[in-house]
Parts: C-alpha cells; structure tokens; sequence
C-alpha cells in the first residue's frame, strides 16, 4: 500500500475473488447492456442510456469497444464459469457478443438515431443499475472488499462519478431494493442476503 501511495496510485485492498472487486461490476454492466442490442435498441442508444444512468462521459459500450471484443467476449464467459451456478450468480453472455468476438466486429457507435422513449430507455436504465447493485452487494457480502474501497475504486478505475452504494443510498435504499429484484427475477443474479432479510438500512462508508 506504501508502496502504490508512494507512486501517486490510489490502492484499495481486495480479496483473491473472481475477477477481484471492479471488474465483476462493469463485466456485468456491458453484458446486460449487450443483451438489449437488438431490433429495438441500437448500440448509439445502449452507450447514451448508460451514460445517463452512470452520469459517465465516455460510456459503457465505448468502454467495452476499447478493451476489444475478445477480452469483453472471455472475461464475461470466465465471470459466467465462476459465478453463474454459484450464491451469487452472474448475467449470461448474450449470442451478439460472441458473434461480434468471433467476426472481430466492435459495436458501431453511430449505428442510427438515439431513441427517446422514456419507458423503452427506462427498461434498460433499471436494469443496468439493478446488475450493478446486486453484484456490488454480494461482493461486500462475500468480504472481497470493504465499502469505502469498493466505491473509491469505482470512481477511481472506471471514472465513475458516484460508487454504486453511494448510488443506492442516493437513490434511496427502496428503491435500490426494487432494482435489485428485477434483475434477481430475471434470473441474472440470486437474491442478496441483506435484501433478502428486508434490510434497507443506508451502506455507511
């Protein structure tokens, strides 16, 4: 930690776990935002409602594009083999980016018109933050990282305005809660334990 400090870096302490503390957050975010893509929501659409949600000024997809498609296409697969069968569970990798791995074929940004339809880009707002919500409290639940780490390194690797438990205490603990059991109904992740419980107390950090 002296170390990393010493050269200017801000360093957080987390447990050995699947794809640490930061990647499981954004690995499921492109790949809930990867599962919409299709006849009615474009890739132009998908980064500009990620870019509302996230309150980000490059977005998720433009993010992902970065990386390529092969590390997006195999690190959301190796997050699936780790976590999807276990009491956490994991968003599966939807066929689009397994062709467009395959094919070499990044998302095109500029695929057409950004569609307005307030309840078409809430469906994708809510869920993408649900993901992000249900994953980041099982991740503290399982110890991989504490509060204040987890949010500061959000902010801090992915650029991040807010942490996603700054999020949830912004929004509101009920309604991080409702999110929370969409994305569980859907059967991207099991319930966390402390929604489970009916506990809505605001995450201290």
């Amino acid at each position: 930690m002296s170390f990393a400090k010493g050269n200017t870096k801000v360093p957080i302490t987390v447990k050995d776990s699947p794809g640490f503390a930061i990647n499981p957050i954004f690995i499921s975010s492109y790949l809930i935002l990867n599962t919409f893509y299709g006849e009615i929501y474009n890739a132009a659409t998908l980064d500009d409602i990620s870019k509302e949600a996230l309150k980000i000024k490059y977005g998720v997809l433009w993010v992902q594009n970065s990386g390529g498609m092969g590390t997006a296409y195999h690190a959301g697969k190796s997050m699936v083999d780790y976590l999807g069968d276990s009491g956490i569970g994991f968003p599966p990798v939807p066929d689009v980016l397994r062709v467009r791995f395959e094919n070499n074929d990044p998302f095109d940004l500029e695929d057409g018109p950004v569609l307005k339809d307030e309840n078409a880009r809430a469906a994708v707002r809510e869920t993408l933050l649900g993901g992000i919500f249900a994953i980041s409290t099982h991740l503290i639940e399982n110890d991989v990282a504490s509060t204040g780490d987890l949010d500061l390194g959000i902010t801090t690797g992915l650029a991040w305005p807010k942490g996603p438990l700054t999020m949830m205490n912004d929004m509101g603990m009920e309604e991080a809660a409702r999110l929370i059991r969409m994305v569980v109904d859907k059967g991207y992740y099991k319930m966390p334990k402390k929604f489970a419980s009916g506990d809505l107390s605001q995450w201290k950090l």
